[in-house]
C-alpha cells in the first residue's frame, strides 16, 4: 500500500471550504493542468457525488465523494477502470487551526499488477500532481 498525505492551512472558515470543496465544479477553479478535467456530474445529493472526469493524458477517471458535514470531512473513491492503480480512497478533513482552517488530506491506493514494474515512477508522478494540486487549493483560499 502506498500512502501519500499533507497539510495545508489558508484564512477561509473551514465551513465555506467545505461548501466549496464540496461543489463540483471546484477544480475548475484551480486551473489548467491535472486538476481540471472536462467533468460530467453522474449523480449528486447531499452527500454523495459522482463523476466522471475526461482527461486528455489518462482518459475518463469515474469518483464517487461522500461529504459528512458533521466533521468536515471528504471520502473519495475511484471507480472502474482504476488503471494504474488496484485500489484508490483519498480522505481530506477541515480542522479550526489557530484562527485560520487547516486541511489534512490523505491518499492510500496499491499499484496494479500490470504496473508495479513501474510503480516509483508512477507513485512520484502522482505524489508531485497532488502537491501542486493542494498548494493550488491553499493559493485559492488565500
Amino acid at each position: 500500500m502506498q500512502k501519500i498525505c499533507g497539510e495545508i492551512v489558508f484564512n477561509q472558515t473551514k465551513e465555506k471550504a467545505f461548501e466549496e470543496l464540496t461543489s463540483p465544479y471546484f477544480s475548475a477553479k484551480l486551473g489548467t493542468g491535472m486538476s481540471n478535467p472536462r467533468k460530467e456530474i453522474l449523480f449528486q445529493n447531499e452527500r454523495l457525488l459522482r463523476t466522471i472526469s475526461h482527461f486528455d493524458v489518462i482518459g475518463d477517471v469515474e469518483m464517487e465523494s461522500i461529504f459528512i458535514p458533521e466533521s468536515f470531512t471528504i471520502v473519495t473513491t475511484r471507480k472502474p477502470p482504476l488503471a494504474p492503480f488496484a485500489w484508490f480512497v483519498a480522505i481530506q478533513t477541515l480542522f479550526d487551526h489557530e484562527g485560520q482552517t487547516l486541511l489534512k488530506w490523505s491518499e492510500e491506493f496499491e499499484i496494479d499488477e500490470a504496473n508495479k514494474c513501474r510503480e516509483e515512477g508512477i507513485v512520484s508522478r502522482f505524489e508531485k500532481n497532488e502537491i501542486s494540486h493542494f498548494q493550488k487549493v491553499r493559493d485559492f483560499f488565500r
